[in-house]
């Protein structure tokens, strides 16, 4: 008996023979999965570049949202505090007016309250 015929002695053992084409398909399949992975590997590190772009570009837009409310925050301040100036040296003029305004008061009531007296003695000597 011939060894094409039964298959070889791996048929006679009852296990699979490996036809040429049949091994050629495996060696294919082996290729091709071995150039997949590097393939995969290769967008698998295009991915995670791109999600550390795309972490990178939020987090400067973060750092540009920050800088622009830290702007406005030091303008607001400043304008506040030249708002608070102006206010205390108001109230400054005002306390010193209001001051002024009492000697004036008192001043007055004592010059008013001469001139009474002036005039009851005159009136009832």
């Amino acid at each position: 008996p011939s060894r094409a015929r039964q298959g070889g002695k791996s048929a006679a053992r009852g296990q699979k023979t490996e036809t040429p084409s049949r091994a050629r398909e495996g060696d294919e399949r082996a290729a091709r999965g071995q150039k997949t992975k590097p393939l995969s590997r290769a967008r698998e590190g295009d991915e995670r570049a791109a999600r550390r772009q795309k972490t990178i570009d939020d987090a400067e837009r973060s750092v540009a949202t920050a800088t622009q409310a830290a702007t406005a925050a030091v303008a607001e301040e400043d304008r506040l505090e030249a708002t608070v100036r102006d206010l205390e040296e108001r109230l400054t003029k005002a306390r010193a007016e209001l001051a002024a305004s009492r000697t004036r008061a008192r001043r007055a009531e004592s010059a008013e309250r001469k001139a009474r007296q002036r005039l009851d003695r005159l009136n009832h000597p």
